[in-house]
């Protein structure tokens, strides 16, 4: 993905509730369950919308916006679209083809096949699978909820009356430093489909320049359970001039120039059972980092090239961690299960070791010879004769 200012850094890796069940007094419980099972049944859907932020640091506003569209029917048909200078693309698949996008880098890649389960499913990745799997799991680890006064949102220009919730769950991040506030959701009283949501964040982050204050507004033009959807949804037009390459090229956004050949920062993170694991009790063997995150189409992409290479070098003295950047072990540990993916997987919450690494985008790959020396660093999404040739690299035939 595109380099990130730490700001924008921050706005994304917001997580999702890690998924357990609390108990809500009705009425309150029904409407949010009734929302849970409507996201968790879909099908066939239509959803586009903006994701505004504000930001307050010290006192200078600031603002991020972004525009989304979020389609799916039957047979992996899906198109998932996010318009933004910074962080836009788009996921395109008709069942059979695939096509993935980066504005950033007005590149794309074309695949056919379903290659990667990144594409098999609405759910698995991107704006739609960001917000489906938030409001599937909507009751998820809620301490409470309280009915706010009803309110409607106009959508295509008919009001939509709205049962508003604000439901508050625990911080789900480790870091001290991140406050985040309750959540209101503006729900439609007829199809549960949340038409409106809204979170504030406080922060106390010297990095960035010292407190900052976030509202974060996600509000839908379009919901639409089982629409009539128009084939074309499923075709990528490439913008003009748009680049189709193999794998996404990064020109002066990787480090790896002045990584290379540096020796690996030591770091110790506890992985997902809280067992903790450090750098230096690996040297001799060749290791390789992953840093990734859920919300990261490119790194789910990836995702499974790494673990085949796992499978392929794991008695070779090759050591393959995955390093979840920000975001909590319910939620690592969730996709990594659901995937079948069995290697290490450490959390690096607050960033520090991605810092360290000057891990600027994601999915960042970083191998470590058996002297404890970088020979390689990848940023994006790579073949995996890529990943073999930079194993290789460090020694490993």
């Amino acid at each position: 993905m595109r380099r990130r200012s730490a700001i924008a850094l921050l706005l994304l890796s917001l997580p999702i509730a890690a998924p357990a069940r609390a108990e809500i007094a009705t009425p309150e419980a029904a409407i949010l369950s009734r929302v849970s099972e409507v996201y968790t049944g879909l099908k066939r859907f239509f959803f586009s919308g903006s994701i505004h932020v504000d930001i307050q640091k010290q006192g200078a506003p600031q603002s991020q916006h972004a525009e989304f569209l979020a389609a799916a029917a039957p047979g992996g048909k899906l198109r998932d679209q996010v318009d933004n200078p910074a962080v836009g693309g788009a996921y395109v698949s008709d069942g059979t083809q695939a096509w993935i996008f980066n504005a950033g880098l007005n590149q794309y890649v074309h695949r056919i096949g379903r290659a990667d389960s990144v594409l098999a499913g609405a759910a698995e990745h991107g704006i739609a699978g960001s917000l489906i799997m938030r409001y599937a799991a909507i009751t998820a680890m809620a301490t409470a909820a309280r009915r706010l006064p009803d309110e409607s949102v106009t959508i295509g220009g008919a009001a939509r009356p709205c049962d508003v919730i604000e439901v508050t769950y625990p911080q789900s991040t480790n870091n001290a430093q991140i406050h985040e506030g309750p959540r209101t959701y503006w729900i439609d009283k007829t199809s549960r489909l949340v038409l409106r949501q809204r979170t504030k964040v406080d922060a106390d982050m010297p990095q960035l320049g010292g407190h900052v204050e976030q509202t974060e507004t996600i509000a839908f033009r379009r919901a639409e359970l089982d629409p009539k959807l128009a084939d074309s949804l499923w075709t990528f037009h490439p913008p003009a001039g748009a680049k189709e390459v193999q794998q996404f090229e990064t020109p002066n956004a990787d480090p790896g120039a002045t990584m290379n050949g540096t020796l690996a920062a030591d770091f110790t993170l506890k992985d997902l059972a809280g067992r903790a694991h450090s750098l230096k009790t690996l040297r001799g063997k060749v290791v390789l980092l992953d840093f990734w995150a859920t919300w990261c189409g490119p790194c789910r992409l990836t995702m499974p090239r790494v673990a085949k290479m796992y499978q392929e070098y794991k008695t070779k003295g090759v050591e393959v961690m995955s390093v979840n950047v920000g975001e909590t072990a319910a939620q690592a540990g969730a996709y990594m299960k659901k995937n079948g993916y069995t290697f290490t997987t450490l959390l690096d919450q607050n960033r520090a070791v991605a810092l360290d690494y000057k891990v600027n985008g994601i999915p960042t790959l970083v191998v470590i010879d058996r002297k404890g020396t970088i020979s390689s660093y990848l940023v994006g999404a790579h073949e995996e004769t890529t990943l073999r040739e930079a194993i290789a690299k460090a020694g490993v035939k």
